[in-house]
């Protein structure tokens, strides 16, 4: 019996405000070196007829996620809103349209790519590709009958490590390339690598690692 059962490779967030360092308004140390390594292991999931989706912030102006938006709001500080939830804020950072929301020059896209705008919901933090109904990757994957997810990109401590727990909720087999792949600070880097094998995630330091995962 042939195996239809395919591959993703999900490329969380390589955008210009979080990868470009000269201009990045959320810069994540060394983002912009991962990215001949993701090209290399997009090449890698294209060979074995695997699907390539890249995930990206797309927050409007008045989102609640900024700062300045959320009187008495600090960047980078936890706010506790009227629902109760409590929520890092952010700098103004990919704003949809503009430069800051651009992926990365040099990273290979093309128009078989399925694309996932994250953060349109003013009213929510939305970290994981899979957050927001409106992303429709979750169905993007069961219907092209993937059943195991490659995940990399910026930032592991946040949108990576999100990404990649969610998949694993809804029961994708999933590694996380951490060598393509780079986070905000050191401590809140081995918090997310320790929640996510808690989740059962592997986490692949090696390309080694990453071609027994795509062949198991």
């Amino acid at each position: 019996m042939i195996n239809t059962k395919k591959i993703a490779y999900l490329i969380v967030d390589l955008q210009n405000d979080f990868g470009r360092k000269e201009t990045a308004a959320l810069y994540v140390p060394d983002g912009e070196k991962v990215i001949k390594p993701t090209n290399h292991l997009r090449e890698i999931i294209e060979s074995v007829g695997g699907l390539v989706v890249l995930t990206a912030d797309a927050h409007t102006e008045d989102s609640s996620t900024f700062a300045h938006n959320v009187p008495g709001g600090e960047i980078y500080k936890l706010y506790k809103f009227s629902n109760g939830e409590d929520r890092i804020l952010w700098p103004r950072h990919c704003v949809d349209g503009t430069d800051g929301s651009k992926f990365l020059d040099g990273l290979v896209v093309k128009d078989s790519d399925f694309i996932v705008k994250k953060g349109v919901d003013r009213t929510k933090e939305e970290y994981s590709g899979f957050a927001s109904n409106t992303t429709c990757l979750h169905e993007k994957l069961q219907s092209s009958r993937v059943n195991k997810v490659l995940v990399s990109g910026l930032a592991l401590d946040y949108c990576v490590k999100a990404t990649a727990i969610d998949a694993a909720k809804l029961d994708y087999k999933v590694c996380v390339a951490t060598y393509a792949s780079r986070g905000n600070l050191a401590a809140t880097v081995e918090e997310s690598k320790k929640e996510m094998l808690d989740n059962h995630i592997i986490l692949a330091e090696t390309i080694e690692e990453v071609m027994a995962f795509v062949n198991n």
